[in-house]
């Protein structure tokens, strides 16, 4: 091993949290190092009880929910643009008729991931059209909380959802051992899969209808198969020493061993709570900004880590009911994510893709199919949720929203307390431009007036009704053009040096438009990670945004997770007009100036640069790509 990596490694072995020095110890000494996950210590089972009348709702009775849950019991499954395929096994039959998953296959090319290997090698007899990434995500297993709450709102079919929630857990604790294939190569995978089964018992356990000889024992197996899970995820907690450097992956790593904790007690599992709880609001003060900006450097990953926030939080009032200022402090943070996800949300409901798309979630308790696609975009549930944690009593007529809100006062059971004074409430709505000295303002008018290259474009805008007002985040980097009927979002400026540039994308500049009758110019995101790169490389780099382009780019592409950027960056406002500016080898400035039915764009640098001519392309989240 290379001497200076020893050393970087040695180095943050010495200032990290001790339980990321036993993953680390783990990882280097282990003979077994992922392996290693057999339970060792007594625990006590804690059901967690759930307010019912708040699990309760029409959506589960509708035609189109009905016929999503039936489509879930044969196993078809639509997610990450597959379309709706069956995953079951070719003539293998468990229990009962049930059918098994293959839990193990890429669905799309039929490729199946039999390595027991758990690196990169695992990818490396792949075509380059199959995607890993679709194994991970029905290994999640977001589709059987919705299961269970078809169960709950509808009794006649409680006994067929209990039997396919206890053959379907048994299919996957039998489909490989721990530590071992595909579905253990990301302990964040793991994580989500152990917080969408508590939750799916959770529900279940609350209606109590299924006959206790085959409950009971079914669900102490689920026990074992959990803790055995729970410790597998703490031996290979994803954290790079060397760099010091955790991101999303590790922040869903706690928050899910944290939810975890809520279920399970024990001297042991104690002191690993305490040790996690430590863990998680260190790793919130570095990942989440003031005022709530996640560093990742995407909408969608910000809406991802939001929820990921909302399930430490919650785990944490539901099994200590705490009232530390670390807490509070996440609080507000929480708080001012939500704010910026209202902020990044359209008139459609979508949010405004600003990096990667990815379609992460925790809990996908009501998915958004349409006809053959799913709509991943959709921020109702995460903004429901917060709005109940934080105390809201009102939530609005998005029925997205209700079903987060309920889901949280289920879990809340009056028993959790908000500490987030109401005068705080609206924290993290704006987040202003910068302040910009007169002297510094008439240099760049000045440029503006001077520069070489230049090009001007207009927008119409009046399809959007009358315009409202401006409201900035410049803390992630985006404007929002406020009109009756729609919005405006333009990528602005943003500090690039406080961000995680894995998931960024070189896109500053970006205009997209949000209309009764759609959306114009839309960010495709990057559509695919694995299943195919050129078009993820396409979509990072700027000749697909609705932006400008030069010879040396804003943000330097290094490889499908890593990005650089000398770049410097700031936006002000002076009258009507919006200017934004950015410096490196060369310096661009983009002016908006709105107008009563149309906006004005002018772009000026002393480089030249070329404007893309756009396609009609729109994505609803990774995996889709829509042409019209």
């Amino acid at each position: 091993m290379n001497v200076n990596v020893v050393i970087k490694n040695l180095k943050g072995f010495i200032v990290s949290p001790i339980i990321l020095k036993k993953t680390f110890l783990n990882k280097t000494f282990s003979k077994i190092v992922r392996r290693g996950s057999v339970w060792h210590g007594n625990y006590t089972e804690h059901p967690v009880y759930l307010d019912k009348s708040y699990l309760v709702n029409k959506y589960y009775c509708t035609p189109y929910a009905k016929s999503i849950y039936k489509k879930y019991l044969e196993h078809n499954y639509n997610f990450l643009g597959t379309g709706w395929m069956n995953w079951n096994v070719a003539e293998n039959l468990g229990i009962d008729g049930y059918k098994k998953i293959d839990w193990c296959r890429d669905v799309v090319t039929g490729y199946k991931f039999t390595d027991p290997k758990y690196n990169s090698d695992i990818l490396n007899k792949a075509s380059s059209t199959t995607d890993i990434k679709r194994v991970w995500e029905i290994g999640r297993l977001n589709h059987l909380p919705y299961i269970s709450l078809i169960a709950v709102n509808n009794p006649e079919l409680s006994t067929g959802a209990f039997n396919e929630v206890r053959e379907q857990i048994r299919d996957i604790m039998g489909h490989s051992s721990v530590g071992l294939g595909a579905q253990y190569y990301c302990p964040m995978d793991v994580g989500l899969r152990c917080v969408n089964i508590l939750v799916t018992k959770d529900i279940l356990m609350t209606v109590q209808k299924f006959d206790e000889e085959q409950a009971v024992p079914f669900w102490r197996e689920v026990d074992e198969y959990i803790m055995n899970q729970f410790a597998y995820i703490l031996n290979n907690l994803e954290y790079n020493f060397a760099d010091r450097f955790g991101g999303n992956h590790l922040l869903c790593d706690i928050s899910s061993a944290l939810f975890i904790c809520v279920h399970y007690s024990g001297s042991k599992i104690d002191r690993i709570y305490k040790q996690l709880k430590s863990l998680f609001y260190y790793n919130v003060d570095r990942q989440f900004f003031k005022n709530g900006t996640n560093f990742e450097c995407s909408s969608c990953y910000h809406r991802f880590t939001s929820e990921m926030l909302l399930v430490g939080l919650l785990s944490i009032q539901v099994r200590g009911g705490v009232t530390d200022e670390p807490y509070k402090s996440a609080i507000h943070k929480l708080n001012g994510a939500k704010e910026l996800l209202r902020l990044l949300t359209g008139m459609d409901g979508n949010i405004t893709q600003i990096g990667d798309n990815d379609s992460g979630f925790v809990l996908k308790i009501c998915p958004d199919y349409r006809e053959n696609m799913e709509n991943t975009l959709g921020t109702g549930f995460i903004i429901g949720a917060i709005l109940s944690f934080c105390g809201e009593e009102k939530v609005g007529e998005n029925e997205q929203e209700r079903i987060g809100y309920n889901l949280v006062q289920a879990y809340k059971n009056g028993n959790i307390l908000c500490f987030l004074p109401n005068q705080d409430k609206k924290r993290g709505a704006v987040i202003p431009f910068k302040n910009v000295e007169d002297k510094e303002a008439e240099k760049i008018e000045q440029f503006f007036g001077n520069a070489k290259y230049k090009k001007n474009t207009s927008y119409p805008t009046a399809e959007l009704g009358k315009f409202v007002s401006v409201k900035e985040n410049s803390e992630f980097g985006v404007i929002r053009l406020q009109y009756e009927k729609g919005e405006v979002f333009v990528r602005s400026t943003v500090d690039y040096s406080k961000m995680f540039l894995g998931h960024a994308h070189d896109d500053i500049f970006h205009l997209e438009i949000v209309t009764p009758q759609g959306r114009r110019f839309p960010d495709c995101g990057s559509v695919y990670y694995t299943g195919d790169s050129v078009a993820r490389y396409l979509y990072a780099g700027a000749g697909k945004h609705n932006s400008v382009i030069h010879n040396f780019p804003l943000l330097n592409r290094i490889d499908i997770f890593a990005a650089n950027s000398d770049y410097y960056g700031f936006t002000f406002v002076k009258e009507h007009d919006i200017y934004m500016v950015a410096k490196c080898r060369y310096t661009h400035v983009r002016k908006i100036g709105i107008k009563n039915s149309f906006i004005t764009i002018d772009d000026v640098s002393n480089d030249p640069f070329e404007i893309p001519i756009r396609t009609n392309e729109y994505s609803w989240g990774y995996g889709n790509l829509i042409e019209g």
